[in-house]
This record gives structure tokens, sequence and C-alpha cells, in this order.
């Protein structure tokens, strides 16, 4: 960052492992393309789970990304103010032969086969939301 720290302040690995890092980002800014009149709006569907589902169990989270990636193994969703579920605002295909690398995955409510075969899934994580949100 242009200041200048006296030799006893940092660690000589350390000062060339951050400078390798700068050299990194800088090559990488430079590969970014802009353009002109382009805005992205990023839309997400927000369930308020709050506590619908304080008397009964707990469903399960399973998240599957379009690679076929999983994360939130069955974790149970947690009911409380502010809890709640989002997902990306489309659908989006995964990337693998399903019926032969996830098999028991049509039990799964964010995933569903489509008449054309392929397999589409929503990715879904536990959030947690308030007002300005």
């Amino acid at each position: 960052g242009g200041q200048q720290l006296p030799s006893w302040a940092y660690d000589a690995c350390v000062a060339r492992w951050t400078k390798c890092l700068e050299t990194w980002d800088t090559e990488d800014a430079s590969e970014v393309e802009r353009r002109m009149g382009f805005t992205e709006t990023a839309y997400r569907l927000l369930f308020a789970f709050e506590d619908h589902f304080k008397d009964q169990e707990a469903p399960r989270l399973h998240t599957i990304m379009p690679s076929g990636k999983t994360e939130n193994m069955n974790e149970p969703l947690k009911s409380g103010p502010g809890k709640g579920l989002i997902a990306y605002a489309y659908p989006q295909t995964l990337a693998l032969d399903v019926d032969r690398e996830m098999p028991g995955l049509a039990k799964m409510p964010f995933c569903w086969k489509r008449e054309d075969g392929t397999w589409c899934v929503v990715q879904t994580w536990p959030t947690k939301y308030n007002d300005k949100w």
C-alpha cells in the first residue's frame, strides 16, 4: 500500500508473499473488461422461515450447486425471528450425470427432472434477515 515500514515491523517472507499477491491481483484486474451501458441487477427470493415449523421436527436442508457439490448436508433448519431461506430467482441445470452420480435427487424439494431429461436445481441457503436487509 505504499507504506514504508521499518524492518523490525514485518517478516521478509510475508513481505515477498504480499508482493506476489499484489502482482496477481493487478494481473487479474487487467483481464476484467468494462462495458458501457450495462448495469447488473441481482434478484434473490426470500422465504421467511421464522417460526412456522416450531411445533414439529425441523425440516432438513441440502444446498446443491449446479456442479453437484453439496453444502449444508442434512442441516436442520432452525426456527426463530429473522430466519429464512434465500435462493436465486431462477432455476439452474445440474452439470453432471445425476442418475449415476446423485441417486435420490428426486426426493430433494429444490430439484426436479425436466421433460427434456435435464435436472433443474434451485440453490437455496439458510439466511438471517432484518428490516434493513
